[in-house]
């Protein structure tokens, strides 16, 4: 008996001073909630966040190299950054999106005998944008998109070095 009352006065002495907390003060002055307004709109804009979020964007890859997009080389700059694990997710997200996306062209052309023809062929027939069985893939990062090349019925991911300087 004596061993359960030095097992539960910690626990009762925790649960006393668990409800005070280290909580901030509740009543701030108008002024002080008007700076702290000022201060928030201040804060530079933030990239899009990415983990969990999921798109149907693809761009066409023709329009979007002329427009001045590269062609993104995720696996490469996986492994020479500082940032390794981010980019390594980045990498894989967009492989994976890559593999659904060749599967998809390749039933499609299991039913119908050919790839799809163009850019919009592909969006209505493939990705179906829109329709209840649409075809959804992670995000990636502000200065990325996903594109088709209809010449070589791929998925890719472009990249915008102006985006990507801003971002830094």
């Amino acid at each position: 008996m004596h061993r359960t009352i030095r097992t539960w006065l910690p626990c009762l002495a925790l649960l006393a001073i668990a409800p005070a907390g280290c909580d901030e003060p509740r009543s701030m002055t108008s002024a002080e909630k008007a700076a702290a307004a000022k201060a928030k709109a201040a804060e530079p804009v933030k990239s899009k966040e990415i983990l969990g979020k999921t798109t149907t964007d693809i761009r066409d890859t023709g329009a979007e190299l002329s427009k001045g997009a590269v062609v993104a080389n995720n696996q490469a700059e996986a492994t020479k950054s500082v940032f390794a694990p981010s980019k390594q997710y980045i990498s894989a997200i967009d492989r994976v999106a890559a593999m659904n996306i060749q599967h998809a062209v390749e039933l499609y052309r299991a039913e119908t005998g050919e790839y799809p023809k163009d850019y919009d062929d592909f969006m209505k027939n493939v990705i179906k944008k829109g329709q209840p069985d649409e075809i959804r893939l992670p995000k990636l990062p502000l200065y990325q998109e996903y594109s088709y090349d209809a010449p070589t019925h791929q998925l890719i991911v472009i990249e915008y070095p102006d985006r990507k300087k801003a971002g830094n």
